[in-house]
């Protein structure tokens, strides 16, 4: 039941859209960072730790980004569903992530392929015209490759909620994928906004001597996992005898 009532209400949320209560999301980081910052402050740590030594072995750290990482970071979005829930948690539950690593995993490798593939397409012409005139980075060369990159940064964003649909609504990767899409795609612009807001306050927290983002990076999982909770929902609401009847019929 779980899977087919976020799947009806996703087709909602495409159709007619929601509210992007930016400043709200934010909010609600700092909030569930407050509620439980030794924990958030130590897994940040350690993540960021693994991180960097990863960074350090060549072609490793692309490796981790779709296999490790995603679970790694699927863990923070479930503490951080916990902590806002008044639910129990523990140290423990930062790897909850690796219970769903197979459909974790798989999605960050499609969505890596389609991200690459799609970008690279709109590269092409950037990169015809630089070979083309002898390796010169010429001004359209460079407006090109930068229009190459609006694909990129367009899909990285529609994915953002990806994750939250596979741990918290039971999808399988592409259906997740897909999920993700239509949901963002409908409040692209908000989603950006958000994302950039959170990318200058992580890089505030880089400039205070990098012990900031021990502050910034935990705020930035329950900013997200805040934003996806009230547009799209961690848990099924309490259905009506009508709507449960739709999604029975839904289901047969």
């Amino acid at each position: 039941m779980r899977e087919a009532y976020f799947k009806r209400k996703v087709e909602e949320l495409a159709s007619y859209g929601y509210d992007f209560r930016v400043t709200d999301y934010i909010k609600q980081g700092f909030d569930i960072f407050g509620k439980y910052p030794g924990g958030l402050i130590i897994f940040s740590f350690l993540f960021l730790l693994f991180s960097f030594l990863i960074g350090l072995v060549p072609g490793l750290s692309l490796i981790t980004a779709f296999t490790i990482s995603p679970a790694l970071t699927a863990g923070a979005y479930i503490v951080a569903q916990k902590v806002d829930k008044n639910k129990d948690y523990s140290f423990n539950n930062f790897f909850d992530g690796f219970k769903h690593f197979v459909p974790l995993m798989l999605a960050s490798l499609v969505m890596l392929l389609i991200v690459f593939i799609i970008t690279l397409i709109f590269l092409l012409p950037g990169l015809y015209v630089y070979f083309s005139s002898g390796g010169i980075a010429t001004p359209t060369v460079l407006l090109l490759c930068l229009l190459g990159l609006i694909p990129l940064i367009y899909l990285s964003l529609c994915y953002t909620f990806t994750g939250f649909h596979i741990v918290f609504n039971g999808f399988q990767f592409w259906d997740a994928l897909e999920s993700s899409r239509k949901v963002i795609s409908k409040r692209w612009g908000s989603m950006f906004l958000f994302s950039l807001l959170l990318t200058l306050m992580n890089i505030l927290g880089l400039i205070c001597l990098v012990i900031g983002l021990l502050v910034t990076v935990p705020v930035s999982y329950g900013a997200l996992y805040a934003a996806f909770d009230d547009i799209v929902g961690s848990e099924v609401e309490e259905l009506s005898e009508f709507d449960q009847l739709s999604l029975d019929v839904d289901n047969t």
